[in-house]
């Protein structure tokens, strides 16, 4: 089973020196995370509560390939959390919204979470 991601660009993309000082992964992470196959664990849908969940590892590894240090990413349907928990661990910021306020509560309650653990790994 797979999924596709599609990344399309205008034009070449080129790092000037001020932005590689923003980028937040290494030279061989880059030359494997651009290759066309991915491979990820799949995510509980049991456990996020959620009928199809992201792997947070899916989600990070894509915030730190194409956003720098301190960018913020926009996430229109949260359901679950996973792509705000991902870009906090990715060192970015993120902006959100849910209509469903079941989701919002789940939401609410795993970022609570993220932040306690984070908080207790310092």
């Amino acid at each position: 089973m797979c999924e596709y991601i599609i990344v399309f660009n205008k034009g070449i993309f080129t790092c000037k020196k001020n932005i590689e000082q923003q980028l937040t992964i290494e030279r061989d992470q880059f030359l494997e995370w651009t290759k066309s196959v991915w491979n990820f664990s799949a995510e509980s849908a049991k456990r996020m509560q959620h009928p199809a969940p992201f792997s947070i590892d899916l989600l990070r590894r894509a915030i730190q390939l194409y956003t720098l240090k301190k960018d913020v990413v926009l996430d229109p349907f949260m359901v679950s959390g996973t792509t705000a928990v991902a870009t906090t661990r990715a060192n970015r910021n993120w902006v959100g919204s849910e209509f469903s306020k079941e989701y919002a509560d789940l939401v609410n309650v795993r970022l609570l979470k993220e932040r306690k653990e984070s908080l207790d790994l310092k």
